[in-house]
């Protein structure tokens, strides 16, 4: 996080990598005492967004270049970063399935309990122009169910959400409620393909016989990927689905399992968003977003000890290394349907693909993250 303010008695600059330059200009104009028009905001290039670039740190720059009266180059150091964050929301899901005589789900229920990461973005603008806007988010949230809505054809299906209070500043994740919604809906439909006998993709498949771009961009990744064709000894294989930000991705990955370690060896991800411009773009998403999601899925997590966060670097804020990157293969479909996203939808279903595998390499179901608690 950095920001370098310079403020004056007749106006105020401030460069900031934010995602919200209105809100750093209102906070500025407030903390100022300035008009907003005389407050110049210059939004520098992120670095890496994923919802974390707000206006906290920018209000420390403008309150302390307003103290000494010159500009202020504030920059945080990672200790501060990773111990004063917007932390990643942890949910709880329960799901109740019912399998009709045939082996699929007759019946869905998915019971998902957890903070809202907007609606307490939207409490940190109650005191700016935007409130009105915040006040419609408080009173819908769509960031923690998001994900929870099926292609899949299963009769009935419902959804209940209740808020939970974690005592920790929450805000959004790369995907936002799609990682963690994908992890639970994929990891449960594979559960309940294994239960009944079936092939995990083939099951998949024929759930699907209404939605002919989410059987294509499936199809598209287990044939890239060799789906049912022999693996080195140890391999295995595992596959998620999921639609986010209009566009549908399909991810198989390939694991070993060596003494409670994993290794993912590759990634296979087939997209379909709509039309597109430069492929290449879109296949350093993917790329970015499976190493991202990887790194999530098997290592990180923020603890808790005395009221404050333990983690304070790298040595014990685990991440994934360049020596654990697996190959990562990007197809994409082609087509004329209206442009989806490509900087998010590639991380939804990397954590069940991934559990998914692990399942069928060890037979132990992973029902909860980071993995690394529980395998090594």
């Amino acid at each position: 996080m950095n920001c370098t303010a310079d403020v004056r008695s007749d106006r105020c600059e401030v460069w900031v990598p934010t995602q919200f330059p209105e809100v750093v200009r209102d906070k500025a104009a407030e903390i100022t005492g300035l008009e907003p028009e005389q407050v110049t905001v210059h939004t520098t290039y992120l670095g890496g967004g994923f919802g974390r670039r707000g206006w906290d740190f920018a209000i420390q720059a403008v309150q302390a270049s307003k103290a000494v009266g010159r500009p202020v180059k504030l920059i945080w150091t990672r200790e501060e970063d990773t111990q004063h964050d917007f932390y990643r929301p942890a949910y709880k899901s329960r799901l109740q399935v019912q399998l009709g005589e045939d082996g699929f789900p007759s019946s869905w229920n998915h019971q998902l309990a957890g903070p809202s990461a907007i609606s307490e973005f939207a409490w940190q603008l109650m005191d700016t122009r935007a409130v009105g806007s915040a006040l419609k988010w408080i009173d819908w949230d769509v960031t923690s169910t998001k994900g929870t809505q099926l292609p899949y054809a299963i009769p009935e299906h419902e959804m209940d959400y209740e808020v939970v209070e974690p005592g920790i500043r929450v805000g959004f994740w790369r995907s936002v409620g799609n990682s963690h919604n994908a992890f639970t809906v994929e990891s449960v439909l594979d559960e309940a393909a294994n239960l009944v006998g079936r092939d995990p993709l083939e099951y998949r498949l024929a759930l699907l016989n209404d939605q002919p771009r989410h059987r294509t961009v499936l199809k598209r990744a287990a044939k890239e990927a060799g789906w049912g064709a022999e693996l080195p000894e140890g391999h295995a294989r595992g596959i998620a689905l999921h639609e986010s930000f209009k566009s549908i991705v399909a991810q198989v990955v390939e694991v070993s399992v060596d003494a409670g370690t994993v290794r993912v060896h590759k990634v296979h991800c087939a997209i379909d968003c709509g039309r597109y411009v430069n492929p290449n773009i879109i296949r350093q998403q993917l790329e970015g977003a499976v190493v991202f999601g990887l790194s999530a899925a098997l290592y990180e997590q923020i603890s808790l000890k005395d009221g404050a966060v333990a983690n304070s670097n790298f040595h014990d804020y685990r991440v994934a290394r360049l020596s654990e990157s697996p190959e990562v293969f990007v197809s994409i479909i082609e087509n004329d349907e209206a442009p989806g996203g490509v900087g998010e939808p590639g991380v939804p279903p990397i954590a069940p693909a991934l559990c998914n595998a692990i399942y069928t390499a060890t037979g132990k179901r992973i029902r909860r993250l980071p993995v690394a608690t529980q395998l090594i």
